[in-house]
């Protein structure tokens, strides 16, 4: 989603679920991997390196223009179908609040301002 949000784009996501851990399991799981955006142009490319290197990837959607985010997990249903702009409120107003919890009050109250 943070790419969703940078880019002011929408993405549609689907995760594979790889046990039965479910929706928040899958989406929150601590497992080591990595998400890349590649443009449609160098896609093919990208995956080539990948594939030579014996690297595994997993293509899980698309990035476009719009205001929405879509994430589901293994082709279910999705389970956020939100506008983009709505859940990046969310995430900065959640940011805002753990900064606030973790550093002095008096400096992330005039961070906010600034």
């Amino acid at each position: 989603m943070e790419m969703a949000f940078t880019g002011n784009c929408a993405i549609s996501v689907d995760v594979p679920e790889t046990d039965d851990s479910g929706d928040i399991g899958t989406l929150f799981s601590e497992e080591a991997g990595l998400v890349i955006e590649v443009s449609e142009a160098n896609a093919d490319a990208t995956i080539a390196a990948y594939r030579s290197a014996g690297v595994p990837y997993v293509e899980i959607g698309t990035a476009s223009p719009g205001d929405s985010i879509k994430d589901s997990v293994g082709g279910a249903e999705p389970c956020i179908d939100e506008k983009t702009t709505v859940l990046r409120d969310v995430w900065e107003a959640t940011g805002f609040q753990l900064e606030h919890r973790q550093r002095n009050p008096e400096c992330v109250l005039k961070k906010k301002l600034v």
